[in-house]
């Protein structure tokens, strides 16, 4: 138990020691993780999901790398670019709705970033799937802002049964699940309300077409993977469910990266996102590989709620292939795929 007036009243032999007694104690802290395994999965039918700055990441590292996704889903998100870099845009915009969202302006940025190759072919879109829910009760991301993702998808999506949107629910703002978390109308920590709405199997439907019936996951099938050699924007684990079909590296599984929210990282909520959510139940019975990345709080960095950067706080390349979450990420696809 150290004190800071301690320090006051040692001499110089007792700091030094107190120095290496604190050192070794932090030493005895940390951990090492397991690299993500490699495990030849199938690429061509990665899709997304994710809640709150999670959804917001969902649709922007869909646009950003359509050459290798088909399908995005958000709860209580915006559209790809809607804070345009600036954090007073990710409020007055892109969650109070104080002032409309320019969709042009949006679609026109994504085209931009295509010409100069930033972000891959917009053209990848077109028989892309994308799925949108916002609950009427959500007091943080106002409805009107997440009813602007189809809107956003239409200039690139030419099927518009492909885009997928649910707005009946007198939801709070969280991932909603048949049966997990705080009540459905509830606003807080673990941001996952029961709203007997299964949204992961929803989600999963959509994209893959029927489903097998879900089973109960198998714990030890969730690991924590090594997340600091893709990047240090990132919390230093991440999880990742590998269901027992998919352990061997002829399984040509696919893979489904979900994002968690605000205040749902690591160090607020443990690991309640992924055994709480309902994805794996699903992922087991249907061999779908779920990757599950981690963020971390940095107050130095602007970001001391732990959410996915959707707003610029790891650089202004932040919503392009190029931006440290987002590449860090697709070289998580890499990894599980065999290709890195």
């Amino acid at each position: 138990d150290f004190r800071f007036t301690s320090f006051s009243t040692v001499d110089g032999s007792s700091m030094k020691a107190a120095f290496v007694v604190a050192f070794l104690a932090l030493a005895a802290c940390s951990q090492a993780y397991d690299a993500l395994p490699s495990l030849g999965a199938d690429t061509t039918q990665t899709t997304l999901s994710g809640i709150s700055s999670g959804a917001f990441f969902s649709f922007q590292f869909h646009v950003a790398y359509s050459a290798n996704v088909t399908g995005a889903a958000g709860i209580a998100g915006g559209p790809f670019y809607c804070s345009q870099g600036q954090i007073t845009n990710s409020f007055l915009y892109c969650m109070y709705a104080t002032m409309p969202i320019d969709v042009d302006t949006l679609v026109a940025k994504a085209k931009s970033y295509e010409s100069s190759g930033d972000i891959d072919a917009t053209s990848n879109l077109a028989n892309d799937k994308v799925w949108v829910y916002s609950g009427t009760a959500d007091t943080v991301v106002n409805p009107k802002v997440v009813k602007t993702v189809p809107t956003f998808y239409q200039s690139f999506i030419s099927d518009s049964s492909n885009i997928a949107e649910e707005y009946s629910i007198a939801s709070e703002h969280a991932w909603i699940t048949d049966g997990e978390g705080n009540s459905c109308g509830q606003l807080g920590s673990p941001y996952i309300n029961n709203c007997n709405y299964d949204a992961a199997g929803k989600i999963l439907a959509f994209f893959y077409g029927n489903l097998k019936d879900k089973v109960d996951p198998v714990s030890s099938n969730l690991v924590q993977f090594d997340q600091t050699e893709f990047t240090s924007s990132l919390n230093d684990y991440g999880y990742a469910y590998i269901p027992t079909g998919c352990k061997s590296s002829g399984a040509k599984c696919p893979i489904h990266v979900s994002f968690h929210g605000c205040q749902m990282e690591p160090s607020a909520i443990q690991d309640q996102f992924e055994t709480k959510g309902g994805l794996e139940g699903w992922a087991e019975a249907n061999d779908i590989i779920v990757l599950y990345p981690q963020t971390k709080t940095d107050v130095l960095k602007g970001n001391p709620e732990g959410c996915f950067d959707w707003w610029g706080y790891s650089g202004s390349n932040y919503a392009t292939k190029s931006g440290a979450q987002m590449s860090a990420v697709y070289s998580m696809l890499e990894r599980l795929a065999g290709q890195s």
